[in-house]
């Protein structure tokens, strides 16, 4: 009976063996980006997780997999353009992310020297913040400050009626808020690589806008 015991007690369990959960493999890509031309750009992607290589994917070419998370390029075609992030670990897992750099062409034409930045109407002030793509808008009174997620590299202001006129070159467009409750009114595209700089309203509902590529003036009927 000892023995028939201690070969019960030898035997292997049937239990199945839980493999271990594999670290998770995130691919970041980074924010987008605005360049002209010629300038050189950088893209990041070690925010990603679990990676140990990285491979650009950039106008249908492919730079990598190397160990740098770090790519430095020059893009010579203006234009929106999707930029292809693939990560992978060592075993062979892989993830994707992406991000739009955003190509004009260098300028061609001064913005005009009197475009407001900075507008107010005796209670608020709206400062244009184009680092962040956003208008604060500042109550005089309290101090209190809210921002406004406005279109791309917001370059000028014009104030009239109760609606804020926001002209953005690198969104290539033109937006209307309103000053009462802070919404979207509008949103007017604008020809691709125009970049316009500034906006003056010409009367209730019609917007002049400065394209600072062209040189023109483009009427917008925002009526």
């Amino acid at each position: 009976a000892a023995l028939f015991a201690a070969l019960l007690v030898g035997c292997p369990s049937d239990a199945p063996i839980e493999e271990p959960t594999p670290d998770p493999l995130v691919a970041v890509a980074g924010a987008d980006q605005y360049a002209l031309i010629g300038e050189p750009l950088t893209l990041d992607g070690a925010g990603s997780q679990g990676a140990t290589t990285w491979a650009w994917t950039v106008l249908g070419e492919t730079s990598g997999p190397t160990p740098s998370a770090r790519l430095d390029l020059v893009i010579d075609r203006p234009g929106h353009h999707v930029v292809v992030l693939t990560v992978a670990d060592p075993a062979g897992r892989t993830a994707t992310d992406s991000l739009v750099v955003t190509v004009h062409e260098p300028p061609t034409a001064e913005p005009i020297s009197n475009a407001s930045s900075v507008v107010g109407d005796g209670e608020r002030l709206w400062v244009v913040l184009p680092d962040f793509d956003l208008v604060a808008a500042v109550d005089l009174s309290s101090g209190d400050v809210e921002h406004l997620p406005v279109c791309g590299a917001p370059a000028s202001l014009a104030l009239r009626d109760g609606a804020l006129a926001v002209a953005c070159p690198g969104d290539d467009a033109v937006e209307l808020w309103s000053t009462a409750d802070s919404s979207l009114i509008d949103r007017f595209e604008l020809p691709f690589g125009s970049a316009p700089t500034a906006a003056v309203w010409t009367g209730p509902g019609s917007v002049d806008v400065v394209l600072a590529q062209t040189g023109e003036v483009a009427h917008v009927d925002a009526a």
